[in-house]
């Protein structure tokens, strides 16, 4: 659930998502969990989007957290997002770069993570073939 919780926040931050979707997610947590410190104070500060970045980077310092678990989520919210074609390559591979950037440095290296880093490199030259190869392999990461 907190993994899920957290990869919602960085699409939120980073522009992925709307303010609307993710507080329909956290009200529907929160209302099968109404007694969790977690989700009341990120329910209260619904209405800024920093303090809850901050919040949910300051919980995955201090809990244990399911790192496959997290990557399966976000990957499979990236290869939706991907797939809808709203984005086009480069403003999705820029929102994926600034999405790496948020992720918790101890993760950050890990693959599938560390594709995030570099996939928009070949744009650079033109190469909008192999970005989207490197997305799409990193897309299926956890299916190998």
């Amino acid at each position: 659930m907190f993994e899920t919780l957290f990869v919602y926040t960085i699409l939120l931050e980073v522009g992925f998502l709307s303010s609307e979707a993710y507080n329909r997610y956290l009200d529907s947590l929160f209302a099968e969990n109404p007694d969790n410190v977690l989700l009341l104070e990120l329910e209260w500060n619904s209405f800024n989007n920093q303090k809850i970045s901050e919040i949910m980077l300051e919980y995955c310092e201090r809990n244990i957290i399911e790192y496959s678990v997290l990557g399966k989520s976000l990957l499979k919210e990236l290869k939706r997002i991907y797939f809808q074609g709203e984005w086009d390559i480069h403003a999705f591979a820029s929102k994926v770069y600034e999405l790496w950037k948020v992720l918790p440095l101890k993760i950050q290296e890990v693959e599938p993570f560390g594709v995030m880093s570099y996939a928009d490199d070949p744009l650079s030259w033109g190469d909008e073939e192999q970005t989207r190869q490197l997305y799409e392999e990193m897309f299926d990461f956890y299916k190998r």
